[in-house]
């Protein structure tokens, strides 16, 4: 510590890259859907996000789930899903291959179908 400042050790505590054979499964799962982890505060120390792949199974509809505190990004790798969400799921947007949706935190209910 210099002058009061604490110094940052910016090569564990800079930029994580998680590689795909690095994922993990062991992470809360949906009816419909299968999640592997790659950016958790348990794994990167992320506070406000959880990054990962998700594999919707195909004609799903999957369960209602709650992303908490949590932002997230979803990016339509392949094929087409609606997302629903509110307090009877009664917003509907449609999302296909190439789109980046935005999720806020602690919106209350949110399903795949």
């Amino acid at each position: 510590m210099a002058n009061g400042v604490s110094k940052i050790d910016w090569r564990e505590h800079g930029v994580k890259t998680i590689r795909a054979d690095q994922l993990d499964p062991n992470t809360p799962q949906t009816p419909g859907m299968d999640r592997a982890a790659a950016i958790t505060h348990a794994r990167t120390g992320a506070n406000k996000l959880w990054a990962g792949t998700v594999t919707v199974h195909a004609n799903a509809k999957t369960g209602a789930h709650h992303h908490g505190e949590l932002e997230s990004v979803i990016y339509v790798v392949s094929g087409r899903t609606r997302m629903r969400w509110g307090e009877r799921l009664e917003y509907r947007p449609n999302a296909k291959a190439s789109l980046l949706t935005r999720a806020s935190p602690s919106f209350a209910i949110s399903g795949l179908e």
